[in-house]
């Protein structure tokens, strides 16, 4: 087999504020090889099952879901998580 895979990876998700500071990331991933795993021996060897009369490529590939669970340490980034707290010194912007 060949030391090096080159691949296409994919993963959508989204992540769940529990806390001011803890939240949850829920994912499906997945990967799927782009050249050929085998080396020049296997390439070589002139060996195929009995359903094929030519070489056929091998490939690997991989699909799953994950679950994180994060601890943000210090204050909240601006602009994270679903709720925004309101400035309550500031009094609200009049539309215009």
């Amino acid at each position: 087999f060949r030391a090096f895979d080159l691949g296409v990876a994919l993963q959508f998700g989204t992540d769940i504020f529990i806390g001011k500071h803890f939240y949850v990331e829920i994912a499906l991933t997945g990967y799927c090889s782009v050249i050929d795993l085998n080396g020049d021996a296997l390439r070589n060897l002139g060996w195929y099952d009995k359903n094929h009369l030519t070489y056929q490529k091998s490939h690997n590939s991989s699909a799953g879901a994950m679950l994180g669970l994060h601890y943000i340490f210090g204050p909240k980034p601006k602009g994270v998580g679903a709720k925004e707290e309101t400035d309550k010194t500031k009094p609200p912007r009049s539309p215009n």
